[in-house]
């Protein structure tokens, strides 16, 4: 539930503007003896299978950190982009995004990141979260890197953020990381 309030107040503040309900991911498959063999991703229309959980992600959207954190997998992002307000976090998921190098905090007038596909191409990175004009699963799509956004921000209409948008969210993330016993 610390979670749910957590990402919920960062979601408040970040300001989540046009949601619609996205399907969750299929989450990943499992050997005979339970072993996580691969991560099934479904959202915003795209589906991608990755060999098992992320283990390099460039994180671009704020709202992102907090979960990861709280999830135990804030240690796989290995580069970041955009703006990521120290009053948002607490201390200690702080100390950590401080720790993540930072790719470009360039934003346009309208508050949209500015950043190359380049410069994403360069971290190869397994997964990256947060779609922005010029990453989005359209621009990556031929590298093979797969792009998701917030299940709530799939789609256009607007409506008003739920609870079970945050579940959503808290659930897609532990999916694909395979940490579903930690959501």
């Amino acid at each position: 539930m610390s979670i749910a309030l957590g990402l919920l107040s960062a979601c408040c503040v970040a300001t989540a503007a046009a949601c619609a309900a996205a399907p969750a991911p299929a989450g990943p498959g499992h050997s005979a003896a339970g072993e996580q063999v691969g991560v099934e991703i479904d959202n915003c229309g795209n589906s991608w299978t990755l060999p098992g959980p992320p283990e390099s992600v460039v994180v671009t959207k704020n709202t992102t950190p907090f979960t990861l954190a709280q999830l135990g997998v804030l240690n796989k992002v290995t580069a970041k982009a955009g703006v990521f307000p120290r009053e948002y976090y607490p201390a200690e998921v702080n100390a950590q995004l401080a720790a993540i190098p930072t790719l470009s905090d360039k934003l346009d007038g309208g508050g949209h990141l500015q950043i190359s596909r380049e410069s994403i191409l360069e971290k190869d990175p397994d997964l990256v979260t947060g779609f922005s004009d010029t990453i989005n699963d359209r621009t990556l799509a031929a590298a093979g890197i797969p792009v998701v956004d917030e299940p709530s921000l799939c789609g256009s209409a607007a409506r008003p953020s739920t609870f079970e948008d945050v579940y959503s969210h808290v659930d897609f993330y532990a999916q694909i990381f395979g940490v579903e016993d930690r959501a």
